[in-house]
């Protein structure tokens, strides 16, 4: 993984910066804790992300230390599926501030906003892969 993979899978229409990266799990560049800010319209969010669960080359998680969400994980799964052949998939799991209201009022616009980002970053992800073995 390349330290600025995050950057290089932000759309052009997300307004997120990175503030700051520490630390670095053993034989990766993939940092242990990343702050970065976000806008929603006009809301300007500060989160801080711990990444967990980390098996290299496979998996790793986002997980949500404050932030916008009650509740945030995001893993990143790499499936193998034989030679010259994988998967990237994203397994997202929130709760939204204000419980049950919160969830029922802004689930489906967060979700729509994640499955666009996921989209993008999987053709950016697949182009990137198809232009090395070329």
């Amino acid at each position: 993984m390349q330290a600025d993979a995050f950057e290089k899978l932000l759309p052009s229409w997300e307004k997120v910066k990175v503030l700051k990266r520490q630390g670095n799990f053993p034989g990766t560049s993939l940092p242990e804790e990343v702050y970065i800010e976000t806008f929603f319209g006009p809301l300007k969010s500060t989160w801080h992300l711990k990444h967990v669960d980390v098996i290299p080359g496979h998996e790793f998680s986002d997980l949500l230390i404050s932030g916008p969400f009650q509740y945030y994980k995001h893993r990143h799964l790499m499936q193998d599926y034989g030679e010259n052949q994988s998967m990237i998939i994203d397994q997202l799991s929130f709760n939204l501030p204000m419980g049950s209201l919160g969830n029922l009022a802004g689930y489906p616009i967060i979700k729509a906003k994640f499955d666009k980002l996921f989209k993008y970053r999987h053709e950016v992800t697949q182009g990137a892969f198809n232009q090395v073995t070329d």
